[in-house]
């Protein structure tokens, strides 16, 4: 044989071999190509159910931090609710209080209007439902005394025509100006004894004789408010002036008492005034108004 054809020979078969070869790796790579594809789908799933997982993990937060939120605002709400409810009890209790301790005064000034009282009749009056007239015990007086405070003070009494006479103005005028509370002490109880002050008489014998004990509020008051009182003096039967050898707090008497001393003070009964049933004229009224300014500032 030729050499021509040898070669030709092996180069044929040598084709040959690299044909079968690369038959093989296309037979094996078409047998791999479905599981290549199985194996892709699978990726791509798992990717899905992962961005499932996410968004059911971010709408589980979302949920649980609206309803954290719900909590907070509702326990705010409740508690809102809860701080106007306190405030608007307090405000009716407040409310309530006053217009009672107002309403007492009223009813207490108002429940002897023309009852005969010896020859003469109570003076008919009218107290405004909104005064500022609060009854208080003598005890607390003290107490604020002691401590310095600073308050509006009426001593007198339903019953003490002088009080009767000014009383109406003295509502009028601190209505105007505003005050608040008069806090208001009573002279007599109902059998016209003395529950504050001490009482003196003179005998025939023209001696001082000590009929009533005054109370430790008294005792205070004098001690504090010295210098702005005037004598007790009594008459005897000779028409004489005996001094009783202390100070005294007549009836009616209103006081502004700033840090537990005497600023401003007056009885308000006008000079023009003589008798304490006289008919109140326009002149004396103006008197009462003038000093009731002076006085509630």
């Amino acid at each position: 044989m030729k050499k021509e054809d040898k070669d030709k020979k092996t180069l044929k078969k040598t084709d040959n071999k690299k044909k079968e070869t690369k038959n093989k790796n296309v037979k094996k790579n078409t047998k791999n190509e479905p599981k290549k594809q199985s194996e892709k789908k699978n990726v791509k799933d798992e990717a899905k159910k992962d961005e499932k997982k996410e968004v059911v993990r971010k709408e589980e937060l979302n949920k649980e931090e609206n309803i954290n939120k719900i909590k907070k605002d509702t326990v705010r709400i409740i508690f809102a609710v809860v701080l106007v409810i306190i405030l608007l009890g307090a405000y009716v209790y407040k409310t309530a209080s006053t217009k009672k301790y107002a309403r007492d005064f009223k009813e207490e000034y108002e429940k002897i209007n023309d009852k005969k009282i010896g020859e003469h009749k109570y003076r008919k009056i009218t107290i405004p439902s909104n005064n500022p007239f609060r009854h208080v015990s003598q005890n607390k007086i003290i107490t604020m005394l002691k401590e310095n405070k600073s308050f509006y003070l009426y001593v007198g009494d339903e019953k003490c025509p002088w009080c009767r006479s000014v009383i109406e103005k003295a509502a009028e005028i601190a209505n105007k100006k505003g005050i608040k509370e008069i806090y208001y002490v009573n002279i007599w109880d109902k059998d016209y004894n003395e529950i504050l002050r001490d009482k003196y008489k003179v005998t025939d014998a023209g001696e001082l004789e000590k009929v009533n004990s005054s109370t430790d509020l008294y005792k205070l008051m004098l001690k504090r408010f010295d210098s702005k009182l005037t004598d007790y003096t009594l008459t005897d039967n000779e028409g004489k002036t005996v001094k009783v050898g202390e100070k005294r707090i007549y009836a009616p008497t209103y006081f502004y008492i700033e840090n537990g001393k005497v600023k401003r003070m007056t009885t308000a009964l006008s000079d023009k005034q003589e008798g304490a049933y006289d008919t109140l004229t326009s002149d004396i009224l103006k008197d009462e108004e003038k000093d009731f300014n002076e006085l509630f500032k």
